[in-house]
């Protein structure tokens, strides 16, 4: 998708993540089918989703999302719901499935924010997994705000986010279970965190379990500062 010279989005992560896992060796990769708008409709207004997809959503909207407004952008962000949904049929068939480019868990269901335009695990849930018990473990730095505030009041999906207290987004919703920590912290007090957390999801007994695997934690990731 084009973001114009100087745009903050690290954009060629994802490039250089499938390069990585191709020359590892031993992984199938198979392009995303884009993701259908009855599917996106599930979870997003419709009204939002019409006027994203034409390019008539308001400027300011498009400025909550952070992208400037595309074609490209448009396939793409079917393209990345879409890779979720044939993620989450893989692990309905053999246990695990794998997707590069999803994640997308800012957006709200009748705006986006934070690059995340439509949240494509809240998709494949309400696509997919009706009926079933699912958790969302989220370790991504910033708070799952969006897949939060989707699910508020859902018995059947156990949300969880682990983030940094003073990170983006800075009006945090409220997940099942949160566990904002400090900047700074080191492996140690970021295990410590996690280690309780992880029985709480086994004892909600899920279904199914999406697992975001955010690396902007580490030290070594501009995209973890405060200023994204």
């Amino acid at each position: 998708m084009p973001l114009g010279e100087g745009h903050r989005f690290p954009v060629t992560k994802y490039r250089l993540l499938r390069d990585k896992l191709a020359q590892h060796g031993g992984f199938v990769f198979e392009p995303a089918v884009l993701a259908s708008l009855d599917e996106i409709k599930a979870v997003h207004d419709p009204a939002y989703v019409d006027t994203f997809c034409a390019g008539t959503l308001p400027e300011a909207a498009i400025r909550g999302i952070g992208f400037p407004w595309s074609q490209g952008l448009v396939t793409r962000t079917l393209a990345s719901a879409g890779g979720t949904l044939a993620a989450t049929r893989e692990a309905l068939t053999t246990g695990l499935g794998c997707t590069l480019a999803g994640g997308t868990h800012h957006a709200f269901a009748a705006e986006g924010s934070g690059f995340c335009v439509f949240n494509d695990i809240a998709i494949a849930i309400r696509r997919l997994l009706r009926g079933a018990r699912v958790a969302v473990i989220d370790l991504d730095v910033h708070q799952g705000d969006g897949t939060a505030h989707i699910f508020a009041g859902s018995p059947e999906v156990f949300t969880v986010s682990l983030h940094g207290r003073n990170n983006f987004p800075f009006r945090k919703q409220q997940s099942s279970l949160d566990a904002p920590l400090e900047d700074g912290c080191d492996d140690t007090e970021y295990l410590t965190a996690l280690e309780p957390v992880l029985p709480q999801v086994i004892q909600f007994k899920p279904d199914f379990l999406f697992y975001q695997a955010g690396v902007d934690g580490l030290l070594a990731d501009l995209s973890q500062l405060s200023t994204f």
